[in-house]
C-alpha cells in the first residue's frame, strides 16, 4: 500500500519511523519477510525498517554479485543509520566439492568489505555456521526443519537457523527448545503424504477379463524414469510443454494458476448471479465475456492482467531453463519462460501459431542456447492470435486438422520423429481438446521413448482420471506422475548437474559399425551451432563424419592438412548449403569444395562422392547444380540423407 511517492516525502518517512517505534515496544525480535528483486515494497523492508538485515544468496555467479550488489546499496542508503548485514549462502550442495571452494572463496571476498564496514566478525567460523545445506527431503513435504532435524546435529538446516539467530541477536538466543521425540514423530506424521503412497487402482477391461492396474502413485519418479528423462535431455530429445497448471504468479505466495485468475477476474466483472458458473474455466468464461461486451473489450482486458508479468518470471521457469531443451512449447501468454531463458543468459526464440515468421526457421536454428518458445495457444503481443473463448479453441482445432495455417516444420517434425519424448507440466489432460490436438499431431506414432505428464490436484481430483492415464499410456506412452513442481524443477537440475552433460559422441558411439564410411561435412562458420547437429544426428544414424572441430581453418597446418583429408581419408563429402555460405566469393570452403570436385572426377560414372545438402533456404551453389540436392528443411531429410550415402557406400562395399 505504500508506494514510491508516498515512502520518498517526508510524511512517509515519519509514518515509517512511527511504525517502528510502536512495534518495537511491543515485541523483542520483528522478522521482515522482503520480497525479492527492485520494488518500491522490498526497498522499504530492506532500507527504510531494519536494524539488520539477512541477505540471502546461492552459490553462484549471478546471485553473489546480485547480493554483494544490493548490500553495497544499501549501505550507501543508510550512511547516516548503519544497518548490520549478514550475507548467508543457502541451497548449498557438496556433490561438487572444487566447485564448491571456489565459490566459497568468491562469496567471502566479494562480502569482505560489507563485512568489515558492518562490524561482523568475518571468520571461517561464521561462514561455515551460517551455510544453510542443501536437503533432498524438504523438497517434497512443507515440514519444519525444527521437526524434521535432530537437535545438535551440524549440516542440518536446524543447525544454520539456530547459529543465525545467535549472530542476530549476539548470543543471547543460541539454540532451540527441541520439540519432544513424541512431538517430533506426530508432526512428521502429518506432513509425510509421501511416506505412504496414496496409490489409485481402477479395474480395467482388457480384452474378455479384468485386471487390476496401478495407474496412478503420489510419489517421486522412479529411478529409471530419471535417467530416462536426463538423457532425453542430453540428447536433445526432449520437447517441454508448459501448461497453464504451472504458470503462477511470481509475487505471489498462493498457487493459483494464472488463467485461474484470469477467469475470476473477468467473472467478477460479469452481471451474472448463476452460482453454477464455473468461475475458474478461463475458456467458458472469456465465451460469457465475449457475448456480453466484445472480443475487443475482452482483449482489452487479457492485455491489462497479462503485461503486470511481462519482465518476470519464478524460480521454476529459471530451473528448467538452465537444461539444454531447444524446444518449448508454452499453452499460456504469459512470458515466464521467454524471461527465464534471458535470465540464464540464453537467446529464445519467440514465436506463435499463425505468425508470418514460420517460413523462415529451420529445425536448425534450434540450439539449446537459442531455443525457441512456441505460443501454440497465441501471442500476448498479438491479441487477436489467443485462443481464449471455447469457440476460439474448436476454431483452433478446426484450423490444425486442416492444415490451414500448418503448424510450423520445427514443431511437427519433433512429433513425428520416434526418438523424440515429451515432458509434460501442468497441461491438465483432463480437457477433452488435448486428445484431438495430439491426434492431429500424430504423437501416436512408433514412439520409442518414454514421455512423462506432471500434473496437479486439480486432475488427479477428476473423476475420470483412471480413464484418460489409460489412455494416453496405451496411446502415446505418456506416464503420469503426482509432484509438486518447484520440487521436481529441483530434483532435475541436481541429477542433471549430478550426472554432468555426456558428450553426444559417447552417447551415440554404439550406433555406428566400425565399417561405417566417414562423411566431410563443408560448411561455413557462421553455421557452426546448426553444422553440430547435423554431425551428431548423421552419427546417430549410422555415418561416421568428419569435420573441423579444432577450428584449424585459417592456419598453416589446415593449408597443409585438407587435400589429404579429402583426398584420403573421407569417403564422401557433403556441402551444407546456406545463406551464409553463397555470401561470400572467397572463402575455405571454396577450396574444399575445389578439391572434392577433383577427387570426384577421379570416381567411374554413376558413382557418388559429392552431396549437395540445403541447411536452410537458399540458391543453389553454381559449381554443383550438376548434383542432385537433399533438403535437409524437409522432415526425413537427414533420415534421406544418411540413406543415400549407406546405399552408395553398400554398393562400394560389395565389389
Amino acid at each position: 500500500m505504500i508506494g514510491a511517492t508516498f515512502s520518498s516525502v517526508s510524511e512517509g518517512v515519519f509514518f515509517l519511523e512511527a511504525v517502528k517505534d510502536y512495534i518495537r515496544t511491543r515485541y523483542d525480535y520483528i522478522l521482515i519477510d522482503s520480497r525479492t528483486g527492485v520494488s518500491d515494497t522490498s526497498g522499504i523492508c530492506t532500507v527504510h525498517m531494519p536494524e539488520s538485515l539477512v541477505i540471502c544468496f546461492t552459490f553462484n555467479r549471478q546471485s553473489i554479485v546480485g547480493a554483494s550488489g544490493i548490500a553495497t546499496s544499501v549501505l550507501a542508503q543508510r550512511e547516516d543509520n548503519p544497518i548490520r548485514i549478514l550475507p548467508v549462502p543457502t541451497r548449498v550442495e557438496d556433490g561438487e566439492q572444487l566447485k564448491l571452494e571456489i565459490a566459497r572463496d568468491q562469496a567471502r571476498e566479494q562480502f569482505a568489505p560489507i563485512l568489515r564496514y558492518t562490524g561482523t566478525e568475518q571468520s571461517m567460523a561464521y561462514w561455515s555456521d551460517v551455510e544453510v545445506p542443501y536437503k533432498r527431503f524438504y523438497a517434497y513435504e512443507e515440514v519444519l526443519a525444527t521437526f524434521g532435524d535432530r537437535p545438535n546435529e551440524r549440516n542440518t538446516i536446524l543447525f544454520a537457523a539456530e547459529q543465525l539467530t545467535r549472530y542476530l541477536t549476539h548470543g543471547a538466543i543460541r539454540e532451540l527448545v527441541p520439540p519432544s521425540d513424541q512431538d517430533r514423530e506426530e508432526v512428521l506424521a502429518e506432513f509425510s503424504w509421501l511416506a505412504q503412497p496414496n496409490v489409485v487402482t481402477q479395474p480395467a477391461v482388457r480384452g474378455n477379463r479384468y485386471v487390476e492396474n496401478t495407474l496412478l502413485s503420489r510419489v517421486e519418479l522412479s529411478e529409471s524414469e530419471w535417467r530416462i528423462l536426463i538423457r532425453s535431455i542430453q540428447n536433445d530429445d526432449c520437447t517441454l510443454f508448459l501448461g497453464p497448471g504451472i504458470a503462477f504468479d511470481p509475487q505471489s505466495t498462493n498457487a493459483i494458476p494464472l488463467t485461474v485468475k484470469l477467469a475470476r477476474t473477468l467473472a467478477a466483472k460479469l452481471n451474472h448471479t448463476d452460482t453454477n458458473i464455473p468461475r475458474d474455466n478461463l475458456s467458458h468464461i472469456a465465451q460469457i465475456y465475449e457475448r456480453d461486451y466484445s472480443r475487443i473489450a475482452l482483449e482489452i482486458e487479457v492485455e491489462d492482467f497479462y503485461r503486470q508479468y511481462t519482465e518476470q518470471t519464478t524460480d521454476f521457469h529459471r530451473s528448467l531453463a538452465a537444461l539444454p531443451i531447444s524446444l518449448c512449447v508454452d499453452l499460456t501468454p504469459a512470458d515466464l519462460m521467454v524471461n527465464a531463458y534471458k535470465e540464464v543468459g540464453k537467446d529464445p526464440i519467440r514465436d506463435f501459431y499463425g505468425s508470418r515468421t514460420r517460413d523462415t526457421m529451420s529445425l536448425f536454428d534450434l540450439t539449446p542456447e537459442r531455443p525457441l518458445v512456441y505460443e501454440l495457444f497465441g501471442s500476448f503481443d498479438y491479441p487477436d492470435s489467443l485462443l481464449l473463448t471455447e469457440n476460439n479453441l474448436l476454431d483452433f482445432l478446426v484450423q490444425v486438422a486442416k492444415n490451414t495455417p500448418p503448424l510450423p516444420q520445427h514443431l511437427t517434425s519433433r512429433f513425428r520423429n520416434p526418438r523424440c519424448s515429451f515432458l509434460f507440466l501442468g497441461l491438465g489432460f483432463q480437457h477433452w481438446h488435448l486428445r484431438i490436438l495430439l491426434h492431429v499431431l500424430q504423437a501416436d506414432g512408433d514412439r520409442r521413448n518414454l514421455s512423462l505428464a506432471l500434473e496437479d490436484d486439480v486432475f488427479f481430483g477428476h473423476p475420470d482420471r483412471n480413464q484418460t492415464v489409460l489412455f494416453y499410456r496405451e496411446a502415446y506412452r505418456i506416464q503420469f506422475r503426482y509432484v509438486a513442481w518447484q520440487a521436481f524443477a529441483d530434483e532435475l537440475s541436481q541429477r542433471f548437474h549430478d550426472t554432468g552433460q555426456k558428450t553426444n559422441d559417447r552417447l551415440i558411439s554404439s550406433f555406428i559399425s566400425t565399417d561405417a564410411p566417414t562423411v566431410f561435412l563443408c560448411h561455413s562458420s557462421d553455421d557452426a551451432e546448426a553444422v553440430e547437429f547435423i554431425r551428431v544426428s548423421l552419427q546417430s544414424l549410422g555415418v561416421n563424419t568428419w569435420v573441423d572441430r579444432q577450428r584449424l581453418r585459417g592456419n598453416e597446418r589446415w593449408d597443409q592438412l585438407i587435400g589429404k583429408v579429402i583426398h584420403e581419408w573421407v569417403d564422401y563429402f557433403v556441402v551444407l548449403e546456406t545463406p551464409a555460405m553463397l555470401s561470400r566469393p572467397v572463402s575455405y570452403y571454396s577450396k574444399e569444395i575445389a578439391l572434392a570436385l577433383e577427387r570426384a572426377g577421379r570416381f567411374r560414372q554413376g558413382a557418388k562422392f559429392i552431396f549437395p545438402a540445403q541447411l536452410t533456404a537458399c540458391e543453389p551453389l553454381e559449381e554443383l547444380t550438376h548434383l542432385q540436392r537433399i533438403d535437409l528443411t524437409t522432415p526425413g531429410g537427414l533420415e534421406k540423407l544418411a540413406q543415400a550415402i549407406l546405399a552408395d557406400w553398400a554398393q562400394r562395399s560389395s565389389k
